[in-house]
């Protein structure tokens, strides 16, 4: 959600660079909401090879979860993340390399 974008980075960038070390992936946040949504929501790009933005994804939404307090399924903002498909295809349940999360929870965009 837009409003756990700074938690997301983390001091001076030093939670998002954590993720993007443990996880071999690049993760791009712009610096405002995109236009119109509402509430606010900002397409996340996370690009890696194979699982690893899967991974980063889950960390950034174990993140939230754990220290955001991200509220149940069809509650508060979302933040929109477009995936690159992994090398070799996507793996199953992989929506064409994009989701949107919303809420608690992921889904199809």
């Amino acid at each position: 959600p837009n409003q756990h974008v700074g938690l997301v980075i983390g001091k001076a960038g030093s939670t998002i660079r954590g993720i993007q070390e443990r996880t071999g992936t690049r993760i791009q946040i712009p610096s405002q909401a995109d236009a119109g949504s509402m509430p606010p929501v900002r397409t996340v790009t996370i690009t890696g090879a194979g699982d690893a933005p899967q991974r980063a994804q889950y960390e950034i939404e174990q993140l939230i979860q754990t220290q955001g307090h991200l509220p149940g399924p069809g509650g508060g903002g979302g933040m929109r993340q477009r995936l690159d498909p992994p090398a070799g295809g996507p793996p199953p349940g992989w929506d064409q390399g994009r989701a949107h999360m919303q809420g608690g929870g992921m889904q199809g965009q």
